[in-house]
């Protein structure tokens, strides 16, 4: 496929505008535009920044105890832009990874930071909301409403992307490169173990994670100024 050179430019563009931006909301929505721009026209970073099919392993977590919600986001994220997220634990000290070829592995580290800021401040938000709110300062399980606010906003984040997906049918186009699956063979990857979650069980808490996590979106309006 030969790839239009406006659109080229357009995606450059748009991932230096997310790069620099100061807003933290634009930048998250500018990088869900060039995911959207890349898909529409089956292309990817290789063509904006030079073919490689180089396979690389990258650490976008430091080597500690990492949330639990860390790895659910990472894969989430990885799914649609064609790489695997996994633990790499060595002398007990684990790393969430990300493997991929090197260009989808640089968005996708960018989109996970970027998800993460917006996790964490979207939640801190509510929680505080939360304690306002509260009647005569009744005992609350912050920790596990908290949680529930996660968990919601994952399932709405994944969700806006599978919609995402299934309305602009790209799904052959989100499929990992044969090398990227051949080098998560070869690593032969067990599944860890499921942690111990404390969660409220709170339906208002959930539902709200989950509205902000499908608003976690691209921005039309970015586009007029490309």
């Amino acid at each position: 496929m030969v790839v239009n050179e406006k659109v080229l430019e357009k995606v450059k563009k748009i991932l230096a505008l997310a790069s620099n931006n100061p807003s933290e909301e634009e930048a998250q929505a500018a990088m869900l535009m060039a995911q959207r721009i890349m898909a529409e026209n089956g292309i990817t970073l290789a063509e904006v920044e030079g073919f490689t099919n180089e396979v690389v392993d990258v650490p976008i977590t430091q080597p500690h105890r990492t949330r639990w919600w860390y790895k659910i986001l990472a894969t989430i994220i990885a799914d649609n832009f064609r790489c695997e997220a996994y633990f790499n634990t060595i002398n007990r000290m684990s790393r969430l990874m990300l493997i991929g070829l090197k260009q989808d592995t640089e968005v996708a580290t960018k989109v996970f930071n970027y998800a993460v800021d917006a996790v964490r401040y979207h939640t801190a938000k509510y929680v505080e909301k939360i304690k306002r709110d509260s009647v005569n300062n009744k005992p609350l399980d912050l920790t596990g409403i908290r949680n529930d606010y996660i968990l919601g906003f994952l399932d709405g984040l994944k969700d806006k992307f599978k919609e995402q997906v299934e309305k602009n049918n790209w799904g052959l186009i989100l499929v990992k490169d044969n090398s990227v699956l051949k080098a998560v063979e070869k690593k032969g990857l067990q599944p860890g173990r499921k942690p111990v979650i404390n969660f409220a069980r709170s339906n208002n808490a959930y539902a709200s994670g989950y509205r902000t996590g499908k608003e976690f979106e691209t921005r039309e309006r970015l586009t007029e100024c490309i």
